[in-house]
């Protein structure tokens, strides 16, 4: 035996065996520095690893085993990307899944939530130019700002909005869902409408995100414009306590029929269910409004964005929200800005008492909050309780660019009252009756 092969055969079989994964490295860099005719970088290294753990590896079975669990780490750890999946996101063994074999729904940092993407095939804002011929505003104020990428679970789970203390486990996620489910709806029923989502950036703790982008980001996850209803197979959605719970469905149902959902929670409670459409245009005629910080600009902001998207202002108006709001809508703010009352509707959607709801409680809360402040201080101008809500829901300190976009409602816009502006003063003032 050469001496050096002696050598390597002593390097192999030296009779101080590595105990341990610190002293194998030695044991590699060792063999390295004894044969230096091994190639240099990653080729020499895994030789010369090879040459170190091969004697602790006696027989052709072992080896067979380690090379089947090294094939079985790599098929595990690349079958998420290999097979197909469909279109729900759950694994399609036979390969027929979304187009491409490849999976739609993608995830964040290798978590199990899915964030849905919008595909190259979603419709365009404004296609065929059907947004700019809408006489038909409808408005479906925000409530909350979305804190999660789980927006599959965004009509049940409180975790995946921002929420104050008073509104947890009181029914605020079926509420936010069946307000955009509403608006949908009645889009769905009048071509010549255009939706709007309104609400700001109104919470200092999630960043510069608006009520009304959150809104639509929503309604494009759970696929909502062809007026699915996806809180009809929520368990409990609507109890037998619920009887004065009218559903989104249904309250559209009465509204576009022509009864009157207007004047309290009793109304008619046929079962509803709208029918879906593969050709709705309701993405293409819906909008964020995202400097609006309480209901009165809610319902003012949204006639300006109205009039950046057609050039005219509205011949009707829908607006969606609680029903302890309605009164606050209809007997001021509609007053406020001297809209005709009978081209204003009001949808009031909410959620089940089965949810922790109290709409006892909600509605004196809403009258010592907004209603009464409101009745002495109609444009929000002068009030404590008013001015500071809008300070507090302006954490990022935004100014609403609406007096540049509707020069004609510039007045309107910094009228402070309290005595009520004059129609001279508001741009329908004497077109529209």
């Amino acid at each position: 035996m050469s001496p050096s092969s002696s050598s390597l055969f002593a390097a192999h079989r030296g009779c101080c065996e590595p105990a341990s994964s610190s002293s194998r490295q030695r044991h590699v860099r060792r063999v390295m520095r004894r044969h230096p005719s091994y190639p240099s970088g990653a080729a020499g290294t895994v030789i010369a690893a090879w040459r170190a753990i091969h004697p602790f590896i006696v027989s052709k079975f072992q080896f067979f085993i380690l090379i089947l669990l090294l094939m079985l780490l790599w098929f595990t750890s690349t079958s998420t990307s290999i097979f197909a999946y469909n279109e729900d996101g759950s694994p399609n063994w036979n390969g027929s899944g979304s187009s491409s074999g490849v999976r739609r729904r993608q995830h964040l940092r290798g978590g199990n939530r899915p964030l849905i993407l919008v595909h190259s095939d979603s419709q365009p804002f404004n296609e065929k130019s059907i947004a700019t011929k809408a006489t038909h505003l409808i408005i479906v104020a925000g409530h909350s700002v979305l804190i999660s990428s789980d927006l599959q679970n965004a009509a049940r789970d409180d975790s995946v909005w921002y929420m104050y203390e008073y509104q947890r486990n009181r029914g605020l996620p079926q509420a936010i869902v069946s307000h955009i489910q509403a608006g949908i709806q009645v889009a769905l029923h009048d071509e010549s409408s255009l939706l709007v989502f309104s609400g700001g950036q109104t919470r200092p703790q999630t960043g510069p995100e608006a009520e009304g982008g959150s809104y639509f980001r929503v309604a494009d996850a759970l696929e909502l414009w062809d007026g699915r209803d996806v809180l009809d197979n929520m368990e409990d959605h609507r109890s037998n306590g619920d009887a004065d719970t009218a559903s989104a469905s249904e309250s559209v149902n009465e509204t576009v029929n022509g009864n009157d959902s207007n004047t309290n929670g009793n109304t008619r409670r046929q079962h509803h269910h709208q029918s879906t459409s593969t050709t709705s245009t309701v993405r293409a005629r819906t909008i964020a409004e995202e400097y609006a910080t309480d209901s009165f600009e809610n319902l003012l902001f949204s006639i300006c964005r109205f009039h950046e998207v057609t050039g005219s202002y509205p011949q009707q108006i829908t607006l969606i929200s609680f029903s302890f709001k309605r009164q606050r809508f209809e007997t001021l703010h509609v007053g406020a800005v001297l809209w005709p009352l009978h081209r204003f509707q009001y949808i009031g959607i909410d959620p089940p008492s089965s949810t922790g709801f109290d709409l006892q409680l909600s509605t004196e809360g809403e009258r010592t909050n907004s209603l009464v402040p409101f009745q002495s201080d109609p444009y929000g101008c002068h009030s404590d309780i008013l001015q500071n809500k809008r300070k507090e829901r302006n954490p990022f300190s935004r100014r609403a660019p609406y007096e540049l976009t509707c020069p004609d409602m510039k007045e309107l816009l910094h009228w402070c009252g309290p005595e009520i502006i004059t129609k001279d003063k508001v741009p329908w003032g004497g077109s529209i009756q």
